[in-house]
């Protein structure tokens, strides 16, 4: 097991509270591909960000490979995510201002693991990997939206985290580029044995997975094992 959540809530405001997740419990077990699937607004993202630690839940406890999130401090969550996690989102997230192989460096600079030089080379060799080498020096403003997600998986997959996290990888691109990404992550979570929790509202993305979780208002409706 890498994640163990247990009675997660989430609420949003206080004069008029809007309660996102409720009393939500799962695991996620080492190697497999889970997808949350629902649609906009069911509390899918919310939910991905409590169990990463990129948010923080109102109620309940989230424990991954055995640290508990919620007894460590902003700047210790942000070293953990840096050294055991790695992060795909619909819209890349790639920083601007930096080219690709900048971007795939960034959480080993934080990580601080590495000597900047050892940092390049690691950087250049996940972008060789996923075929996206040849635009090492190109900048987000330059690169296809498909171009522009295998950078971000490869930012994702450089430090060679326990779990990655994937907030609609597929959802800002075409059905050909879709394709190609999930393809990509089924040949990495095998290659690897990396663990995926991939929140779409897409069941051809869900379908892909190892065991799909359905999400509305704010709960679990149902589970169901794939494979």
């Amino acid at each position: 097991m890498v994640v163990k959540a247990k009675n997660l809530k989430k609420v949003y405001g206080k004069k008029e509270p809007f309660v996102a997740i409720k009393d939500i419990s799962l695991e996620v077990n080492e190697g497999e591909i889970l997808a949350i699937l629902g649609p906009s607004g069911c509390g899918k993202t919310t939910l991905l960000n409590c169990l990463s630690g990129l948010d923080t839940p109102t109620e309940g406890s989230v424990i991954i490979s055995g640290k508990d999130l919620s007894k460590m401090s902003e700047e210790e969550k942000t070293q953990f995510r840096a050294n055991n996690m790695g992060f795909i989102f619909q819209f890349f997230n790639l920083i601007p201002v930096l080219n690709a192989v900048e971007n795939v460096e960034i959480p080993l600079l934080i990580s601080k693991k590495f000597s900047v030089n050892e940092v390049r080379k690691k950087a250049f060799e996940w972008l060789e990997r996923l075929h996206i080498s040849h635009r090492s020096k190109a900048y987000p403003s330059e690169m296809s939206g498909g171009e522009q997600q295998r950078v971000a998986i490869a930012r994702a997959l450089i430090n060679n985290p326990k779990i990655v996290w994937a907030d609609e990888p597929t959802g800002a691109l075409d059905t050909k580029s879709s394709e190609e990404i999930m393809q990509i992550i089924l040949e990495m979570n095998k290659e690897l044995g990396t663990t995926f929790v991939i929140v779409t509202h897409d069941p051809q993305v869900a379908q892909r997975a190892h065991r799909i979780i359905r999400m509305d208002s704010g709960l679990i409706v149902s589970e169901e094992i794939l494979r």
